[in-house]
């Protein structure tokens, strides 16, 4: 057994002329290489996986690979692929990764009939899907769990195709290059990753001049920056939330975004093969112009080119081959929906091993079946018909009029169609189509003469590109990426002075440009992340609300959230073990107030997000205080959300205790002997819930002053506490609240929501919060602080814009606002440094220490508003008292 051996490659193979390559390219290509690299990093592209940490090794491993012999470069590459594993994980994670996939393709070899071995390896992925969705423990699987994504995405199409291929026509290779099939470089980075074809891969290892690969490779890791950077363009600043389709404007708007978005996984393929190529893989492209296809067929063929392929060798020729004696059309009808369907159960279980879940929902079944349905059509149309090139001879105005239609229409068709397919739900796609027919009909107008426009552009654009190449031959096979060496790296450059640009000035912080730099996620995601993470705190389920108008009032209340790239991936990487406060056991509802919807248990120790949270006798996290506040003691209140009880932190870490040991650190000057800070903070509790907070809960101690620490993102996290207090009718006790959740639950006068609405209730929310409070406060004599605090969430100009709003409206209300300044807590090229994790956006304890450095200095400087006297005595009166809370 030949193939069996750790044989090199064939002697023929070794002196290849085309592996070699000169000192001159190959210095131009490092220098094109690092440029490419040096992107990669200025506009932190993919930074959370983890792929700037591979750069150098990649940079390192072509250099020296380019120049081993060519026995011995496919060695080198599986010893890079290995060592990127080391790199990425925990060496026993690493391992385990290694040897699982080792014993995967020894069971694959094993001495059995074909059949046997099939079921070896089916049952060997149940056991591990198993694992991947918790459905049982293994001691020894510990370590393996956190890459069994990765895993699956290199074993679970490649072991078909690699089995395939063995059987149908086994050739001997060696041992380095099967593995090496297996152990991609990038897919150690990447669990969404290219179908790579086994014979593919073997027959295209340096079928081309060297030089030629590796600027291929550069070329195509161009082109993926450019998507990945366009797509964050449009995901950041084109991209509406569903709740804001009013109209047919926004719900045009809505469609492009949603299918524009998937330039993310285009371009993450091109990066993926243009690192393939770097080590001598020419791999075919993954994606071709997608967006100008003219018909299903035709985008079947130009859309994720790797999945066409190995269905149509997997799926749709046997089967065709099987039916082919029932006539060809029906041999091809039931072809063609056999692969449609079973891409519908792939591509869920691809989801399975990336995200852990297994999603099978009529939408989705809806989507693919109707798909199968057009690229029929459009296969036996053809068929009928014939097809015909219009590039491939002369155009003529009428052809490429009708071309240009084809491609406008087409496009138009699948904005929508995925449109549908990303809404989740039917009824949610309907909500959004409502939406749209609410607007002015001469909107229609406007999009007719737009799409007209399409048409014109798309023909003229044909014909003059034919009159370019009638002059030019030479153009006709130039890729639109082809820049000459040279200029890669100067184009590199010029890309790379944005950030500086970006960085420059305060007022270009907030610019365009800054935003691509800066990764982040859009407002609508970033709420969503919040809104998530808040709805766990709260362990609240709101489905099943009285009203359709209140699931119309939160975000993300039509039935379903759009499948967002940046924000899946980053919640696909939780862990298990990060939880949410509710599943500790650490939040009892209800039970101080109807209005206070969690509070924390006493004396309580348990272990959340990795860190030990404690409860004092009080359900406090903090130290245990005495009701009544020590002789020459200052005392100060306060209250917030997930931020100030220090979600992620331990309790020494929260930045409210940081600065309450420092103002304890001395007594040089000072009018009071110590200074206490009481954190009443709950993770999941919004601004409404403060005055009874308030009420209940800090009446009880001798405070002198209430902080209420506040952030930029509080107005999104208000419409899920809402639905729970409508769903249960719940009483409130203060009847301006109950007026608004009325007016709330009976929705808008014409019976439709919008934006407008929808500010306007959260506006009158936060007033009668912040106005309460105040009055609250008066009433027994404390001061009442507003601590602004920006939130880790990465800002938009929006969010500053309404973080403005609000101190304005807690300054009108009489708080003593108090401002910590976000951008020198959060640094916008340190953003990333400064939160927990990707999958969860809370300040970590470097950040608490920033805050606590912005609080101490701003207590400084505002030390006579407050009187905290810690320089020289204070001149604070209490303030006049305010009318009672049940007039307000």
């Amino acid at each position: 057994m030949s193939s069996l051996a750790f044989d090199s490659l064939p002697a023929e193979a070794q002196t290849k002329p085309a592996s070699a390559i000169g000192a001159g390219p190959f210095l131009s290509v490092c220098v094109q290489l690092a440029a490419v690299f040096a992107l990669l990093h200025a506009y932190r592209i993919e930074a959370d996986l983890g792929l700037l940490r591979l750069t150098p090794l990649v940079l390192l491993g072509f250099a020296v690979h380019a120049w081993l012999p060519l026995a011995l470069r496919m060695g080198w590459f599986l010893a890079l692929s290995f060592g990127a594993a080391a790199l990425l994980f925990e060496p026993a994670t690493a391992a385990a990764l290694v040897a699982t996939g080792l014993a995967l393709i020894g069971v694959a070899h094993l001495p059995l009939p074909w059949v046997l071995r099939i079921a070896v390896l089916v049952l060997a992925g149940l056991f591990l899907g198993g694992l991947r969705a918790g459905a049982w423990e293994a001691p020894w699987a510990t370590d393996l769990k956190p890459a069994l994504p990765i895993l699956g995405s290199m074993f679970l199409f490649r072991m078909v195709l690699y089995v395939h291929a063995e059987r149908s026509d086994p050739r001997p290779a060696p041992w380095t290059q099967r593995l090496a099939y297996f152990f991609l470089l990038p897919n150690l980075l990447f669990a969404l990753f290219p179908i790579v074809d086994y014979r593919t891969f073997q027959r295209t290892y340096y079928n081309s001049p060297a030089a030629e690969i590796y600027q291929k490779g550069i070329r195509w890791m161009l082109r993926g920056v450019f998507h990945l950077l366009l797509y964050r363009l449009i995901y950041l600043h084109f991209t509406p939330a569903a709740t804001d389709v009013i109209d047919l404007a926004t719900f045009v708007l809505y469609m492009v975004s949603a299918y524009a978005l998937y330039l993310r996984v285009s371009g993450l393929f091109h990066l993926i093969i243009g690192l393939l190529c770097l080590f001598g893989f020419q791999l075919p492209e993954t994606h071709h112009n997608y967006f100008l296809a003219s018909g299903f067929n035709d985008l079947w063929r130009r859309i994720n080119i790797y999945w066409k392929d190995f269905m149509m060798k997997i799926v749709y020729y046997p089967v065709f081959l099987r039916m082919r004696r029932s006539g060809a059309t029906r041999a091809m009808v039931v072809s063609t929906f056999v692969v449609f369907l079973i891409s519908w159960w792939l591509h869920s279980l691809q989801l399975f091993w990336v995200r852990g879940t297994f999603p099978l929902t009529l939408v989705d079944a809806i989507f693919w079946i109707l798909f199968a349905v057009f690229v029929l059509a459009n296969s036996l149309l053809q068929a009928r018909g014939g097809s015909r090139s219009l590039l491939t001879k002369r155009i003529r105005p009428r052809a490429a009029m009708v071309h240009a239609l084809k491609v406008t229409s087409m496009f138009t068709f699948m904005c929508a169609f995925w449109t549908f397919w990303t809404a989740g739900t039917l009824p949610a796609w309907l909500a959004l189509v409502d939406g749209a027919a609410s607007g002015p009909r001469g909107q229609f107008l406007w999009l007719a003469a737009g799409l007209a426009a399409l048409v014109a552009l798309g023909t003229l654009w044909q014909l003059g590109r034919q009159w370019i190449v009638e002059r030019s031959p030479g153009m006709a096979d130039r890729d639109s990426f082809g820049l000459p060496p040279g200029l890669v790296s100067v184009a590199c450059a010029g890309v790379l002075a944005l950030p500086l640009l970006a960085n420059a000035t305060p007022s270009m912080q907030d610019s365009l440009v800054a935003s691509v730099v800066h990764p982040k996620l859009n407002d609508q995601d970033q709420a969503a992340m919040l809104r998530g993470y808040y709805e766990e705190a709260l362990a609240g389920d709101v489905s099943g609300a009285p009203s359709a108008q209140v699931h119309a009032a939160a975000p993300g209340g039509l039935g379903g959230t759009r499948a967002v790239g940046t924000l899946a991936g980053q919640r696909s990487a939780k862990p298990e073990s990060w939880g949410n406060l509710s599943s500790t056991g650490a939040l009892v509802n209800g039970t101080l107030h109807p209005l206070i919807l969690a509070s924390l248990k006493p004396d309580l120790s348990v272990r959340f997000c990795d860190t030990t949270l404690k409860t004092n006798r009080w359900g406090m996290r903090d130290k245990d205080y005495a009701l009544t506040k020590p002789a020459r003691t200052h005392r100060i209140a306060l209250l917030g959300a997930s931020v100030a009880m220090g979600s992620g932190v331990e309790n020494d870490q929260v930045f409210e205790a940081l600065v309450e040991a420092r103002l304890n650190g001395t007594n040089s000057g000072r009018t009071y002997d110590s200074y206490e800070i009481l954190n009443f903070a709950v993770n999941g509790l919004t601004v409404i819930q403060q005055t009874a907070i308030l009420e209940k809960q800090v009446a009880a101690f001798d405070v002198d002053t209430l902080m209420l620490v506040a952030h930029n993102v509080d107005e999104g996290l208000l419409p899920h506490s809402v639905l729970r207090l409508i769903k249960n009718q719940t009483q409130v006790g203060y009847p301006g609240l109950q007026r608004i959740l009325r007016t709330i639950e009976e929705g808008p006068p014409d019976g439709k929501t919008s934006p407008e609405w929808r500010s306007a209730w959260k506006q009158a929310l936060v007033e009668w919060s912040y106005g309460s409070l105040v009055a609250a406060c008066r009433d027994r004599g404390i001061l009442p602080v507003y601590l602004f605090v920006r939130h880790p969430q990465s800002p938009t100009l929006r969010m500053r814009r309404r973080g403005a709003e609000l101190i304005e409206i807690a300054r009108s209300k009489g708080f003593h606002v108090i401002q910590l300044d976000g951008d020198r807590i959060y640094p916008a090229d340190q953003i990333a440094e400064l939160r927990l994790a990707p999958w969860d956006h809370h300040p970590n304890a470097q950040a608490h220490q920033r805050i606590a450095d912005e609080f101490h200095r701003s207590l400084l400087e505002h030390e006579d508003a407050l009187g905290l006297g810690l320089t020289q005595p204070p001149s604070f009166s209490p303030a006049t008292p305010a009318p009672p809370l049940d007039a307000r």
